[in-house]
C-alpha cells in the first residue's frame, strides 16, 4: 500500500479505477493500492461461521432489549481489550455460548432502584425459573470486586438489595448467569448512583 499527497492532482481521492488501482483513507492517511478481488472460497467453516452469525443478530432482535439494556451492553463493550459497540459485544456472548455448547437464555429489564441513600435494589427478567445468577458490582465498570447471589421473585425476575453503600457514589452491576447448562449468559453493565 503506498502513501499518496494529492492523488490524481488533487487534495483527495477514493475509490477505484478501472479495477486496477483502490484510492482510500486509512486512519487519516491516504494510500493507493492494487485492486484485489475478494476470496469467497465458501468452506464449510465460513458456511458455519456465518449461520452462527445469523442465528446471533436473529436472537438480538428478538431479545426485546430495553433502551436501558442497551446502554448497559454498550458500557460492557467498552471494557473490552478492543472497544467495540453494545451490539458487537452481545452478539459475540451469544456466538461464544452457542460455540460452548450452552443454552442461550434471553435476560432483559436489568434495572437498578435506589431504595434509601446507602441501598440499590437490582432486578433482572432472565425469562427462567430455575438459574442461579450471581450480582457483580463495584465502583468501576471494570472492577467488579463484590458479588452476591440474586434471588428469584417471580415469573423469571431476580433481585438482589445491595446494602451499606456510600451516598453520593456512582456503582456499577451486571448479572451473570452461574447454572451450568447457561452458564455465560448475562447482562451488559448497568450504572446507578445512591443519592
Amino acid at each position: 500500500m503506498a502513501k499518496v499527497k494529492g492523488p490524481l492532482l488533487s487534495l483527495d481521492a477514493r475509490g477505484k479505477i478501472a479495477d486496477t488501482i483502490v484510492f482510500s483513507n486509512w486512519k487519516g492517511i491516504k494510500t493507493a493500492r492494487t485492486y484485489i478481488i475478494p476470496a469467497n472460497p465458501n468452506t464449510a467453516d465460513q458456511q458455519t461461521q456465518r449461520g452462527l452469525l445469523s442465528s446471533a443478530v436473529t436472537a438480538y432482535r428478538n431479545a426485546d432489549l430495553t433502551g436501558a439494556d442497551k446502554l448497559a451492553w454498550d458500557l460492557l463493550a467498552t471494557t473490552a481489550p478492543t472497544p467495540m459497540f453494545g451490539f458487537n459485544r452481545w452478539v459475540k456472548n451469544y456466538i461464544d455460548l452457542i460455540i460452548a455448547e450452552k443454552t442461550y437464555n434471553a435476560m432483559v429489564a436489568f434495572e437498578a432502584d435506589t431504595d434509601t441513600p446507602e441501598e440499590i435494589t437490582f432486578s433482572v427478567d432472565a425469562t427462567a425459573e430455575d438459574l442461579a445468577i450471581t450480582l457483580y458490582y463495584g465502583t468501576s465498570p471494570t472492577s467488579l470486586i463484590n458479588s452476591a447471589a440474586m434471588a428469584h421473585t417471580s415469573g423469571g425476575v431476580y433481585t438482589k438489595k445491595v446494602e451499606n453503600l456510600s451516598p453520593g457514589v456512582k456503582y456499577y452491576a451486571t448479572a451473570i448467569v452461574t447454572t451450568e447448562a447457561k452458564a455465560g449468559n448475562r447482562t451488559g453493565i448497568l450504572s446507578a448512583e445512591c443519592t
